[in-house]
């Protein structure tokens, strides 16, 4: 017992913590009893219980607490003796480490940082690992505190703590992401020996799939990170042999890597292996973007140099001053080129460009190895557009063939039709070109290239000018454009038999358009050799069908009449011909033959035959304009072939089949019809067939205007030729029609959309019944 410090009061607690030292109880109640005693005598129990119970967690806390007030402010050594005294005894206690170490980082002005750091490190070797998250949440905070070496050390650390937990990634909610963790690490590393700490650490991350799937930059951009540190802490092997590594495993990024090496040379002024890198570079990229980079670059660090020995002149500095301006001119004038081998490199097969490249050179052999180049290395099947590798040909001929060489001029356009083009237009470009080359200067030759380019190959099967499993030159033969020019050349040397013999070998190989056979007929027709001239429209007839062989009908039929007296062709003949061209004939060709051949009859035939022929016309033409047309002049021809009374027949034919909407139904059928009866002095048949007329365009005219036109042509021909009564009689059918048949009709149309043509055979029964009376009267008419 302590003298002085035991008071009356205190003797029962006392005796109880003398009698029993190591029950926690009675060393309770005895700080319990002295609580409002002064807190050194407070102090004291707890000391003397803490050598009693050294592992008591309540009795540390209750001491730390006490301390915590005894201790004035700055006084931190007390407070750190004492829990370094608590954690000497209870150092598995992750609360009382955090307590410990938040008054170390908030007193952090007092004291040592390495002793901190060590009792940082100290709390985590103490604590299992699953207790040290909240020391590196202390941990982490005492490094952005401090800052430097001490900060880049304790996120090393933790990097490891946390690439060890990579598969436990929500336990660091609270802490830094791995992109802040390489951030303070780069941003902390300011010496080789940190730089080699850092290198594991990259790494660890590219080899862990979890940790690389954690970073929010890229893997280049890590890599790139660790390239630029690379460059500043490390040496030259390092760095190329970083920069090998890197190029090869991103290349689509070796531009910038390049750039990077070559500022690392620039910075410890080694311009030549900086130039070195640039040049390689240059040779190498294959698009125009890292070329841009490239150059740019590789420009600005020249211009640096440049100003910088500007800037101290002398005689030496001059000198070199003079020669880097020379090669920065020089760079600048190959840029042209090296972009040139880039888009090249990009696609070789880039017509375009090496034309475009061509046109860069000035010297002839520089042009002549360019096209040899271009014409080795294009593939021609890669080709896209047709006419562009044939062109290059041809220029790489005339090129030749310009500067005085005509003989590999020839040389070349023979192997260009060798080539196996994509598309078979680019042969024939060749072939003409080769021909038309040779024109200027030999008709013969270029007779002779084109002769050759028509053979006609040694094939079992059928060929065809578009079939693609074959090759150009296996089809070339069939090309309408060669065909052409050859017989405007062969006709131009008034050759008559090769001329024929040009043309029957065109329609042999089955290349004849319909064009070049009324060329042929009209060559020999001028030769007056019409018989041969017919032949050849024969063939054409059988060479094509409709609507090709319209054209070719056509001229044929007019030529034939118009020789028919000259060469006493028989009628039948002329007859069996047109009978031909109407074989097959579409309807809407027909109508200028059947005209044709019924003129024909009129006036060399029979009229009879003719009035056949217009009725036939009639029937196979389905255009109800058209038909129009036909009835009328039919009506006209048979009232001058025959009678009168029989035009009858064709007029009312024609108001029966005819639709009523049909242009020229009313003013040239119904009137039409009209005048004919009136020549005939039938003024009741007028009327009968104005009022059919009426009862039709009332019922089905898709027009308001034709439905008031009847009644005007029929109110006229009553002022003209009728009476008062007539005229009443006109009028009570008029409103008879408003009455009736009006009402029919726009129930019919609002159902159906009613047409009279096509839909006479479908008419409701009244409709019908209306009809056939109408039909009755006309018949009934004396």
């Amino acid at each position: 017992m302590s003298g002085g410090l035991v008071r009356a009061d205190d003797l029962d607690a006392e005796l109880a913590v003398h009698k029993e030292p190591y029950l926690l109880e009675n060393w309770l109640a005895y700080i319990e009893h002295k609580r409002g005693s002064p807190e050194a005598e407070v102090m004291q129990i707890y000391r003397r219980a803490l050598r009693r119970l050294p592992q008591s967690f309540k009795l540390w806390t209750g001491y730390l607490e006490l301390s915590h007030t005894l201790a004035g402010k700055g006084d931190a050594g007390f407070l750190v003796k004492a829990y370094e005294q608590c954690l000497a005894n209870l150092s598995e206690f992750p609360g009382l480490w955090e307590r410990f170490l938040v008054f170390l980082v908030e007193n952090l002005d007092q004291l040592d940082i390495s002793y901190v750091r060590r009792r940082f490190n100290e709390a985590l070797q103490s604590l299992s690992i699953s207790q040290h998250f909240g020391i590196w949440r202390l941990f982490i905070r005492f490094a952005d505190m401090v800052g430097g070496r001490t900060s880049f050390a304790v996120y090393r650390r933790y990097f490891d703590f946390r690439a060890k937990l990579v598969d436990y990634g929500d336990l660091f909610a609270d802490l830094p992401d791995l992109d802040t963790v390489i951030n303070k690490l780069v941003l902390h590393t300011d010496s080789e020996d940190q730089f080699a700490k850092l290198g594991p650490v990259f790494e660890t991350i590219v080899q862990n799939t979890g940790l690389l799937m954690e970073l929010s930059i890229s893997e280049f951009s890590l890599y790139s990170t660790y390239f630029d540190l690379v460059l500043q802490f490390g040496d030259e092997k390092n760095a190329r042999k970083m920069y090998r590594h890197l190029a090869d495993k991103f290349a689509d990024q070796r531009c910038v890597l390049s750039i990077k090496l070559a500022a690392y040379f620039e910075k410890s002024s080694r311009y030549l292996e900086a130039e070195d890198v640039f040049e390689k570079e240059l040779k190498r990229v294959d698009n125009l973007h890292d070329f841009q980079l490239i150059f740019e670059a590789y420009a600005e660090m020249e211009d640096r140099r440049m100003t910088y020995l500007s800037q101290r002149l002398d005689d030496d500095t001059v000198r070199e001053l003079d020669v880097l301006m020379d090669r920065f001119e020089d760079l600048l004038a190959r840029r042209k080129f090296l972009v040139s081998d880039t888009a090249l490199r990009q696609n070789p097969d880039n017509v375009h460009e090496w034309l475009s490249r061509i046109e860069l050179f000035r010297n002839k052999n520089d042009i002549a190895d360019c096209y040899a180049q271009a014409a080795e290395t294009v593939r021609p099947q890669k080709v896209q557009q047709p006419g562009l590798f044939s062109k290059l040909w041809i220029q790489y001929a005339k090129f030749f063939a310009e500067n005085g060489d005509a003989t590999t001029a020839r040389k070349i356009f023979q192997t260009s039709t060798k080539v196996p083009f994509r598309h078979i237009d680019d042969l024939v470009d060749v072939w003409l070109a080769w021909a038309e080359w040779e024109l200027a200067k030999d008709r013969e030759r270029a007779v002779k290239v084109l002769e050759k380019a028509l053979e006609t190959p040694k094939y079992d099967g059928t060929i065809h000018y578009r079939d693609e499993d074959l090759s150009p030159q296996m089809r070339i033969h069939k090309s309408t454009r060669l065909w052409q020019y050859y017989l405007d050349l062969i006709r131009s040397s008034k050759n008559l038999e090769a001329t024929r013999k040009a043309y029957d070998r065109m329609i042999d190989v089955k290349v004849a358009t319909a064009q070049s056979i009324l060329d042929y007929a009209g060559f020999l027709e001028d030769k007056k050799l019409y018989e041969d001239a017919f032949r050849v429209y024969e063939r054409g007839v059988l060479l094509f069908r409709y609507p090709v062989v319209y054209e070719i009908w056509t001229v044929y039929l007019d030529k034939i009449l118009h020789y028919q007296h000259q060469l006493s062709i028989g009628v039948e003949r002329i007859r069996d011909l047109f009978e031909d061209a109407l074989q097959n004939c579409p309807p809407d060709l027909c109508k200028p033959i059947f005209l044709l051949y019924a003129q024909f009859e009129e006036t060399r035939g029979s009229k009879l035959q003719a009035l056949k022929v217009y009725r036939r016309a009639i029937e196979h033409i389905p255009a109800s304009a058209e038909k129009v047309e036909l009835y009328s002049l039919l009506a006209a021809k048979t009232a001058q072939f025959k009678n009168l009374e029989s035009a009858r027949d064709v007029y009312h034919g024609a108001l029966e089949s005819v639709s009523v909407n049909a242009p020229g139904f009313l003013d040239v059928l119904v009137q039409g019809f009209i005048e004919l009866e009136l020549r005939l002095g039938q003024y009741r048949r007028c009327r009968e067939i104005y009022r059919y007329a009426a009862r039709l365009l009332v019922q089905f005219a898709k027009r308001d205007q034709d439905v008031e036109r009847v009644w005007g042509l029929w109110k006229q021909f009553e002022v003209d030729n009728g009476s008062e009564e007539s005229y009443k009689e006109l009028l009570r059918f008029k409103r008879h029609l408003e009455n009736t048949v009006v009402n029919v009709r726009a129930q019919t149309t609002d159902s159906i959309g009613f047409v009279h043509k096509e839909t006479r055979g479908a008419m409701d029964a009244g409709a019908t019944r209306n009809s056939a009376e109408i039909a009755l009267d006309i018949d009934e008419m004396e």
